[in-house]
């Protein structure tokens, strides 16, 4: 069991402010963007140590799921380590298509040399193509807490945003802190006047528990459209890095700009009824 106090370098009763505060100093020193240029060798290490910063900072920066973490440090410690059970959502049939879908494509190779530090290098590969220009949207960098990169470009009245977080392992635990930050994106960008349209990827290495995590990414879409009170469009997409492939819930987006952007990115929205 991974100690996250130690991997951010605070003590284990710190507050919320001194938790941020070290996340911050620590991302500035390792993140993959401060080391481009440098070896492959040396650009692989900080992918993984961020990737390591962004799941401790996601769990001790949520009061709930740090209460639930240090009592399963308690029992990990004291030998008699067992793992809790999950918030389960309700699952439907297609979203059980879905997860053997996901279940097939995810499932190890023989001939798979890959780790977890791939995913990161998708994840950075994929904020440089966007940002260096798709279809007439200028894409910056945006500071939003809890992903691996955010990303905004307007064209008035529209304002477009794209979400992305990379895990080495999805489950339902890290989905639903993963959600958690996507709900409050999602409250933090409506506006009275004009529409933001948004997108959500969660790009893996393995996934467990898929029916779990199908179902409460359709759950998060259909809360966030309702949030959004019909000034947001949202978008989820699940992108299997190992394999090459993806499974995005929800239509197209209206507008095409941000559709043939989206298509770049190998996510082909409307395919069927339930994705």
């Amino acid at each position: 069991m991974k100690d996250y106090y130690s991997i951010l370098g605070v003590e284990r009763g710190a507050t919320a402010t001194a938790i941020k505060a070290a996340y911050r100093r620590l991302a500035r020193t390792h993140h993959p963007d401060y080391v481009i240029g440098e070896s492959e060798e040396l650009q692989a290490q900080a992918s993984i140590r961020m990737a390591e910063l962004n799941e401790a900072y996601d769990v001790l920066s949520n009061g709930e799921a740090r209460r639930e973490y240090d009592e399963r440090w308690v029992t990990f410690s004291s030998g008699t380590f067992h793992v809790p059970s999950r918030h389960t959502a309700p699952i439907t049939p297609e979203d059980l298509e879905v997860a053997a879908t996901l279940e097939a494509r995810s499932r190890p190779r023989a001939t798979d040399r890959v780790t977890g530090s791939v995913v990161s290098a998708f994840a950075k590969r994929t904020c440089q193509e966007l940002i260096e220009g798709r279809k007439g949207l200028a894409w910056r960098r945006a500071d939003v807490e809890g992903f691996s990169w955010s990303l905004n470009a307007s064209a008035w009245p529209l304002r477009f945003w794209i979400h992305l977080r990379s895990f080495d392992t999805l489950d339902p635990g890290s989905t639903e802190r993963f959600i958690e930050r996507g709900e409050e994106a999602v409250r933090a960008s409506k506006r009275l006047v004009g529409r933001d349209l948004s997108l959500f990827v969660l790009a893996f290495y393995r996934i467990d528990e898929p029916d779990q995590v199908t179902a409460m990414c359709r759950r998060f879409r259909e809360s966030a459209l309702k949030s959004g009170a019909g000034s947001a469009e949202v978008n989820v997409a699940l992108v299997d890095v190992v394999h090459g492939r993806s499974l995005p819930y929800g239509p197209p987006p209206s507008d095409g700009r941000f559709a043939e952007v989206i298509r770049h990115m190998g996510l082909n929205f409307g395919r069927n009824q339930h994705h």
